[in-house]
């Protein structure tokens, strides 16, 4: 049978629910809104909601902006307020933060995680070498780090990742990634929040090791958008539109050429960098809660 490939659990929910043509077991689904927004609450509860969804067990927010780089400030404001709601409602006791950009800042689609560091309010030097003025403006303990890809530095993501929270000790890590989805109007437009962390180069079916709680030793949220689409998973989506079933197309088409082949809009350089601030906004408000948004801006610029 043909398995679609998707990072959103909002599609993982999807495709099993159409398979199984009833409710899931130890899944919990739930429409919301936030900001104006729409907002899909996925909870998984059981070893058998993980067995009916291929998605480990927690809390996935997926938020549905639309294409917000055709807009203004002000739905940038609102979606990132959203978001910032989003991330403070999954997290635990903080009273420090550690951000992962992950992705390759030579690919545009693989870019969202270290552009979005560009957008943070970074502080955890302040605490030492200027505490009046972290006391003063009421500033949140937040650091970060790119630690690039292995292809750049020959070594993983994890172990990089595991070094830096083993020396700074932060109570939280947010991990921020590049994703894909099965649908091409999702690329771009939705933010997925979990609280089950992620595994670097999923998305292209390029698995590393998990930063998630026990990886790591501490809590990790993920935050992500789909920039791509698997090109095979997108012609099955196109020929099942059709009316042509999808197993038979992928047993009997020339499918090869699709493998390893990932779809993304013309304009992701102008997503990437709007989406970007999107989440880097969002992280700032959710801790630096004392900032308005227009000191967040101006600190952050």
């Amino acid at each position: 049978m043909f398995e679609t490939r998707t990072d959103l659990a909002l599609e993982a929910h999807e495709v099993a629910l159409k398979n199984k043509k009833s409710a899931l077991d130890g899944v919990i689904f739930r429409e919301e809104e936030r900001q104006g927004y729409k907002l899909t609450r996925v909870e998984i509860i059981s070893e058998n909601g993980e067995r009916e969804t291929g998605k480990p067990m927690g809390t996935y927010l997926t938020l549905d902006a639309g294409r917000i780089w055709d807009r203004g400030i002000d739905e940038l404001k609102a979606v990132s307020q959203a978001l910032g709601e989003s991330i403070r409602e999954l997290t635990k006791k903080c009273d420090s933060l550690l951000v992962v950009g992950l992705g390759n800042t030579t690919v545009t689609a693989d870019a969202l995680g270290p552009e979005a560091l560009s957008h943070l309010i970074v502080t955890r030097h302040l605490k030492s070498a200027s505490p009046r003025l972290f006391g003063d403006m009421g500033f949140f303990d937040i650091s970060a780090i790119a630690p690039g890809v292995l292809s750049q530095t020959g070594i993983e993501t994890m172990e990089i990742v595991k070094s830096v929270v083993q020396k700074l000790k932060p109570s939280l890590v947010i991990a921020i990634d590049a994703l894909a989805s099965r649908d091409m109007s999702r690329l771009g437009t939705v933010i997925q929040i979990s609280d089950t962390g992620i595994a670097p180069g999923s998305g292209v079916g390029n698995h590393r090791p998990a930063l998630n709680e026990d990886s790591l030793g501490v809590p990790v949220i993920s935050m992500g958008i789909p920039t791509v689409v698997d090109a095979l998973t997108l012609t099955a989506n196109v020929v099942e539109m059709c009316g042509v079933s999808v197993d038979s197309f992928v047993e009997n088409a020339k499918v090869e050429e699709c493998k390893n082949m990932f779809v993304t809009p013309k304009d992701s350089d102008k997503i990437i960098s709007y989406m970007s601030k999107a989440i880097g906004y969002a992280i700032n408000m959710a801790f630096h809660t004392e900032l308005s948004f227009e000191e967040m801006i101006s600190i952050s610029s």
